[in-house]
């Protein structure tokens, strides 16, 4: 196991010293939502509710498109953004991944009162 894990590990270097670590899904899907619950907790007090909708609606995209590239999308970021926010029809699996991530999100976010 400890060879399987060596060919994902990353090389952290302090110095003269060398850390090697392995991100598992288990431990990014951790890494994320502790993102959320902390994006949650600071934002709501800072920003003007524009701006509120704004964020949610960014991190909803942000959060699907990186769902979806971690399910094995193949697009950039910033294409992905670009078709969400002007409404492009997908073009392949891929995008239609994306899309359908990010609807699906955006109808719990209008659903979460039931």
């Amino acid at each position: 196991m400890k060879l399987v894990r060596m060919d994902d590990s990353v090389t952290l270097v302090f110095g003269k010293t060398q850390y090697r670590y392995c991100m598992s899904d288990r431990i990014m899907k951790m890494l994320r939502e502790f993102d959320v619950r902390a994006a949650a907790d600071f934002f709501p007090n800072v920003i003007d509710p524009h701006g509120k909708v704004y964020y949610s609606v960014s991190s909803l995209m942000e959060e699907s498109i990186a769902s979806s590239q971690m399910e094995g999308a193949v697009t950039t970021t910033k294409k992905a953004k670009e078709m969400l926010r002007k409404n492009i029809r997908p073009k392949d699996g891929s995008e239609r991944m994306i899309v359908n991530n990010y609807r699906a999100m955006m109808f719990i976010k209008d659903h979460t009162d039931r």
